[in-house]
């Protein structure tokens, strides 16, 4: 849906896939303008829910980054500690 309006004839969709644990799953994709995307809703309807339900596009969670940082930051002091390390070894010798 864009606003109000359901875009169907603009979607693409996919077929029903299996997946590993005995359920099923299908997706539909449409195109939109990425400064759009808050005007865009995806209303899903379905026999095990009961009422429709739409929902609205979610930026993924800057969860990723801050993985990433933890891991470089560790990683850094980890080398610097090796590096350190080798230095005074090296100048005790």
């Amino acid at each position: 849906m864009k606003g109000d309006e359901i875009w169907d004839q603009e979607t693409e969709w996919g077929g029903v896939v299996p997946n590993s644990d005995g359920t099923f799953h299908t997706w539909a994709r449409i195109e939109a303008l990425p400064e759009e995307r808050e005007q865009y809703r995806c209303r899903v309807e379905h026999p095990g829910m009961p009422e429709p339900r739409i929902f609205a596009w979610e930026p993924a969670s800057g969860r990723n980054l801050t993985v990433v940082v933890a891991v470089s930051v560790i990683a850094a002091i980890l080398i610097l500690t090796v590096l350190v390390g080798f230095s005074v070894w090296k100048l005790q010798s």
